[in-house]
């Protein structure tokens, strides 16, 4: 068994209209470490046998698909980031 190239890690979300959980795939070590420390991901028995890959489980109720899409900031919010991060860290 060889581990997968960064280009072959994937993760993969399934869910259809019909389903009450939506499944997740990954065999991305950094998507597993962050849904396995969340309490709302079940991980299944997987049927992977690789070794390497993972499945995980959570009700349609508690996923948003759009939540995963990082936000655009507008120039003005990231200047206010800037400058409340510079007041906590004591930077000019």
């Amino acid at each position: 068994m060889s581990a997968y190239t960064r280009a072959e890690r994937e993760t993969v979300v399934v869910w259809t209209e019909m389903d009450d959980q939506v499944s997740i795939t990954s065999s991305s070590p950094h998507q597993i470490a962050r849904l396995r420390a969340d309490g709302r991901f079940t991980e299944t028995r997987s049927r992977f046998t690789d070794g390497e890959t993972v499945e995980f489980l959570i009700a349609v109720a508690d996923f948003t698909l759009t939540k995963a899409a990082k936000r655009r900031l507008s120039q003005k919010e990231l200047d206010q980031r800037t400058r409340n991060m510079r007041a906590i860290h004591g930077a000019a």
